[in-house]
């Protein structure tokens, strides 16, 4: 799906000199006014936002998003002789008018196996509301015990993780990431493998099963570990690695998170068996319309032959 838009505010930035560089759209979340607000850099110059509550925000906010200057224009000021305001694409003047061409990614929800069909365990939670103060209240209580959260940082450069980590799986160089997995004593066991619930016609593909070495000829408990772009661990990533891990049968699991706001590292959320079946259980009760949540998409609960 591809969409164009104008960026809203450009008039009360005044941009004097024509940018250059690609455009840049970036979740502004100590936005008063709009929590949603996506702010519009072009060459790093901040020129304005998508407009509040378009097509384009909610765009930006459902799914990977590509952006690209379909015009732009400047004004110089007033003609005298006519009144109008004169308009230049030469960069005379300051930044009137940016119009921009989104295109969003939509990931494949269902997957098929068996004659049987699947629905993806993210698209699956992302339907759901886990960060609002009313979801989180009903969640602390069904839990009824506090989640114990572990964090550990680690130097790291952003960006290459996920590719290093591959490339570590396939052929063992040492990088970043490798010593990262040096330092947990984890042993990489399997990768990128999906798993299918046949209870709740849910699946989802893992990053990584490990096992922490014990000694040079012992492996402990496997481990699932779930690789995160973000800079830090929300509620679904909590609930989608539980998901991974019961499926897999594994007793432990932890969620590793890197973003701009850790500049020097890591965020490592660690869960045990008990806090995975909970969190499972939840899932569980969501998909069978047992248990509520505020939803931001219509959902149908899952409901068994």
């Amino acid at each position: 799906m591809k969409i164009n838009c104008q960026v809203s505010g450009i008039t009360f930035r005044e941009v004097k000199t024509k940018p250059d560089g690609k455009v840049e759209l970036v979740h502004d979340k100590e936005n008063k006014y709009d929590p949603l607000a996506v702010k519009v850099l072009w060459g790093g110059v901040d020129v304005g936002f998508l407009p509040a509550k378009s097509e384009a925000q909610k765009m930006f906010h459902k799914t990977p998003t590509a952006v690209g200057i379909t015009g732009f224009s400047f004004s110089a000021g007033v003609d005298e002789t006519t009144g109008e305001r004169e308009f230049n694409k030469e960069g005379n003047g300051s930044l009137a008018s940016l119009t921009l061409w989104l295109s969003g990614k939509s990931e494949k929800k269902f997957f098929e196996k068996d004659g049987k069909k699947y629905q993806r365990i993210t698209s699956f939670l992302g339907a759901w509301e886990f960060e609002s103060p009313e979801a989180q209240a009903r969640l602390k209580d069904w839990q009824r015990t506090a989640d114990s959260e572990t964090v550990f940082k680690f130097s790291a450069k952003l960006g290459t993780i996920i590719h290093e980590l591959a490339e570590d799986i396939a052929g063992g160089n040492k990088s970043r990431i490798s010593r990262l997995i040096e330092k947990e004593r984890w042993q990489p066991l399997s990768h990128e493998e999906r798993l299918y619930d046949d209870d709740l016609m849910i699946c989802g593909a893992y990053d990584m099963v490990a096992a922490e070495i014990l000694s040079a000829k012992e492996l402990g408990e496997e481990i699932m570990i779930d690789w995160k772009s973000s800079s830090d661990i929300r509620e679904k990533h909590k609930y989608q690695i539980a998901f991974y891990a019961k499926n897999k049968g594994c007793k432990k699991a932890v969620v590793v998170a890197l973003g701009s706001k850790n500049k020097c590292g890591f965020k490592l959320y660690k869960m045990e068996e008990a806090e995975i079946d909970r969190r499972y259980e939840i899932i569980k009760a969501l998909a069978k319309g047992e248990k509520p949540l505020p939803t931001k998409v219509p959902i149908t609960p899952h409901k068994d032959d």
